[in-house]
């Protein structure tokens, strides 16, 4: 195998199912075979294996936690540490892959110098004299080496809330000199609305912050920008003047529950 895509679960139930059947009969059985792909199911309320359609072609594995809230640092975490190959693609679950993206990534070969950064299939600007359209530019996701990855894990002090895991985790990288070269000509897609059993659905989370509301987002998340905050101008100001120590991960139990390769 080539590269990992590592997703993490939280109660998606219906589109996840979709998700993967989609995956494995539209995404070319060649880029599959050298794929694995790796879902942290977080705990969940409606754990992932009872969604979990049944696959021909996608190697796929699912671990679980028990951690209780929210843990998305933690569940990237374990999915990089447990990775096949030293390609590995962190994505979220309401991000959807396709070929020309999916053969995008297997033509990159990482080193430890570079992050390979993704972005959306979203329009933010565009600048009529130059003719040039300027994509929204995905939080932290990207394409590195597991061994970046796992040097470079999530901060798990910011689990329990939403936000600056991964604005973190690009300041540590940056400050360590990794340089981030944009994959801009194939983008991941974030859609608001998906066909699930054939019925068009476009989730609505209730959240008053929420400017794009995406079909696969975790449900009922409280995204509340600020909770992480003082953490994350805390950690900032230990990795500017030198005292910074990564802190211990996976602080949860976990098991691997599924695996087809």
């Amino acid at each position: 195998m080539k590269l990992d895509i590592i997703y993490t679960y939280f109660n998606q139930r219906e589109y996840t199912r979709e998700m993967l059947l989609y995956v494995d009969k539209y995404i070319e059985r060649d880029f599959l075979k050298d794929i694995a792909f790796t879902i942290v199911d977080d705990n969940s309320d409606y754990p992932l294996m009872d969604y979990l359609p049944e696959l021909n072609n996608l190697n796929l594995k699912i671990y679980r936690t028990d951690f209780d809230g929210y843990n998305i640092a933690g569940a990237i975490n374990l999915g990089c540490i447990k990775a096949e190959t030293n390609s590995v693609v962190c994505l979220d679950m309401d991000m959807i892959i396709y070929n020309n993206f999916v053969k995008r990534l297997l033509s990159i070969t990482p080193t430890d110098e570079y992050h390979h950064r993704l972005y959306l299939e979203r329009a933010h600007k565009v600048d009529f004299a130059l003719g040039k359209i300027y994509y929204k530019l995905c939080g932290w996701h990207g394409l590195t080496t597991k061994t970046n990855r796992v040097k470079y894990l999530h901060d798990e002090r910011f689990s329990g809330n939403w936000g600056y895991h991964g604005v973190f985790m690009r300041d540590y990288m940056r400050h360590d000199g990794i340089k981030e070269l944009p994959i801009y000509d194939q983008r991941v897609i974030m859609s608001p609305r998906v066909y699930l059993n054939k019925e068009l659905v476009f989730p609505a989370s209730g959240l008053e912050y929420r400017k794009h509301r995406t079909a696969g987002e975790t449900p009922n998340l409280t995204r509340k920008k600020d909770a992480n905050k003082p953490l994350y101008d805390k950690l900032v100001k230990q990795l500017n003047d030198g005292t910074y120590k990564p802190y211990k991960a996976l602080n949860f139990n976990y098991e691997l529950i599924y695996k087809n390769f």
